[in-house]
């Protein structure tokens, strides 16, 4: 019965106790403009397989950007917007004003130091086959963490402005074909202060899962762009097997947690010891 009581409380320790993480952004300024994924390695995959290798190995670092996202730094479509994905980070609201924000690059004519983002390739002429395991979807950006799946994302999206009456413009976030996030198609006029389809809209979201995830995709449809920026997710690590092997940071309240747990499997241990008969 004691050792059934050490078993539980052990894994009851476990189960509380934070799960190992490494948290990565990928910005995409070290990457130039107009620069696409394509169906093998591309330079967008090798910068991201880098910065991703560093923080979780290099045994577990291949990611996979499929064949419909490029690099920008300017404005995509029309100059109706204050505030876009090239020139602020985090940003809100679409008609933000006032000063620009520090890394503002896009005053600067070389496109290496811009602030870069991905945006999908709505208007390209994709072959229908020929993209590796996946279509050549030009209507989203897809992302596939393929060897060490991830437990969160944050990151700055956009939809950009349009010029036609007739063309949606909305957003959706999928994660392992699970949608967490919709924004609505853009109206065609709206009221004061409020974003249309030819203004465009930007904003921020985050999420933790409950599971690992590994495969990420950006939508919209085929007749209007969407962009993503700052891309940050928190790579997930099975917890260890036993709770002396937990790495807990010092002062969270994990610590407080293992030592009452702690303290509970010795007074557990004594009981046992005392009943015991010789």
């Amino acid at each position: 019965m004691r050792r059934w009581y050490l078993f539980t409380a052990s894994a009851f320790l476990i189960a509380l106790a934070p799960l190992p993480a490494e948290s990565v952004l990928f910005d995409f300024d070290s990457l130039s403009a107009n620069v696409d994924s394509t169906p093998g390695a591309d330079l967008i995959e090798t910068t991201m397989e880098g910065i991703w290798g560093a923080a979780v190995g290099s045994t577990k670092k291949d990611i996979t950007v499929n064949w419909g996202a490029r690099t920008a730094g300017l404005r995509i479509e029309n100059a109706f917007s204050t505030i876009y994905l090239g020139n602020s980070d985090s940003a809100t609201a679409w008609n933000q004003t006032g000063t620009p924000p520090t890394n503002n690059r896009n005053t600067d004519s070389s496109s290496s130091t811009r602030d870069v983002y991905l945006y999908n390739r709505w208007n390209a002429l994709l072959p229908s086959s020929g993209c590796g395991s996946s279509p050549c979807q030009r209507d989203r950006i897809t992302i596939i963490f393929e060897q060490q799946p991830i437990i969160s994302v944050e990151f700055d999206w956009e939809i950009f402005p349009i010029n036609s009456n007739a063309d949606i413009a909305d957003f959706t976030f999928v994660a392992d074909g699970v949608q967490y996030y919709y924004h609505p198609p853009l109206p065609s006029t709206a009221g004061s202060g409020l974003p249309t389809k030819f203004t465009g809209d930007v904003g921020h979201y985050s999420i933790v899962f409950e599971t690992p995830v590994k495969k990420l995709e950006f939508i919209d449809w085929t007749t209007a762009p969407i962009g993503i920026d700052n891309l940050r997710v928190e790579a997930y690590t099975k917890p260890p097997l036993s709770p002396q092997s937990i790495a807990v940071p010092d002062g969270s309240p994990a610590v407080l947690i293992l030592a009452v747990g702690f303290g509970a499997l010795v007074i557990i241990a004594s009981r046992g010891r005392r009943h015991t008969v010789p």
